[in-house]
């Protein structure tokens, strides 16, 4: 699939996150890392993941992944904060 389309793979992680299904979100976020890492986004998502899980580490390293990729993501900038309130 992603020789048609890159953003195939969040597309279906979003999909199944926001239906419920955590464990295949967490696959498909995985194929989509391997597919294309430099993607502020897609770090923006698992940031989300992590933080659901109240995994606040690995939301923060990839909260700062999508920063350092686009540091002008206001979504990115305003959850870094919220996160590091909770840690």
């Amino acid at each position: 699939l992603k020789e048609y389309n890159q953003e195939i793979y969040k597309y279906i992680a979003r999909v199944f996150y926001n239906n419920g299904f955590y464990n295949v979100t967490r696959e498909y976020l995985e194929k989509a890392k391997r597919t294309y890492y430099n993607d502020p986004e897609l770090h923006f998502m698992l940031c989300n993941y992590f933080y659901k899980f109240k995994d606040y580490k690995e939301a923060m390293y990839y909260i700062s992944e999508c920063l350092r990729i686009l540091p002008d993501y206001y979504p990115a900038l305003k959850m870094q904060e919220s996160i590091k309130a909770i840690i």
